[in-house]
């Protein structure tokens, strides 16, 4: 089964969107927000309490971006930063833990394989005692570059901060119990190997301060 780019984002946001329940959410991350596919969803379901930083250095999706957000009710709420998400603040990157000091419920990162200098930026923000992550994680750009032990380094990381990891499964037939697959230390070469496609991103659902079992009871018996 072929799924074209599209399709990917709407059954992304449609499993994120349906996995997080935003109202009890007051500040989201949308890193890599391009033109606000995921930005405006989720601010709808946050609230006009929500806040939700916004973060994409492209300026042709950022224009579209702040087009919309001028636009929404709920647009005064988006905090817009044209930064590239990187592992140091330099004259071209700024690190998450710079951009945003405070407490964040949820960390979104679509960033086209540029997710482990984020989150080497992101140690504060890593070391909160409750934490959702959303990742999209495009293992072949780290092949590429010759860093797949980054992507490796990455993960342990993560597991390491105490994340709770689970792959996620997008196939469109899957039911909702098939979607998060739980990724353990010793899972994470295999996975690797397994999920290491051409031109095809990974994602990633992380979260730290939750109760297992209560997260693995939602997945087997929440639908959409």
């Amino acid at each position: 089964m072929h799924f074209s780019i599209l399709d990917f984002d709407r059954v992304e946001q449609n499993i994120l969107t349906s996995l997080v329940d935003f109202s009890y959410c007051k500040t989201v991350v949308d890193g890599g927000a391009s033109d606000g596919l995921f930005t405006f969803p989720i601010l709808e379901k946050m609230g006009p309490e929500g806040i939700l930083h916004a973060i994409e250095p492209d300026a042709s999706s950022a224009s579209v971006l702040l087009q919309r957000q001028s636009q929404h009710p709920f647009g005064k709420n988006i905090v817009y930063y044209p930064e590239t998400l990187g592992s140091e603040d330099s004259l071209t990157t700024r690190k998450l833990d710079t951009l945003i000091p405070g407490f964040v419920d949820l960390l979104k990162l679509d960033i086209e394989g540029h997710e482990y200098n984020a989150l080497c930026g992101a140690q504060k923000i890593c070391l909160q005692p409750q934490l959702l992550l959303w990742m999209e994680c495009h293992l072949c750009f780290f092949e590429r570059s010759g860093q797949m032990d980054r992507a490796r380094t990455m993960l342990l990381n993560l597991l390491n901060h105490h994340f709770f990891l689970y792959h996620v499964n997008f196939r469109k037939d899957a039911f909702f119990s098939e979607r998060f697959m739980p990724l353990e230390s010793q899972h994470v070469d295999k996975f690797i190997h397994e999920f290491n496609l051409p031109d095809r991103p990974t994602w990633i659902f992380g979260a730290k301060g939750y109760d297992r079992e209560l997260l693995e009871n939602f997945f087997t018996k929440g639908e959409f």
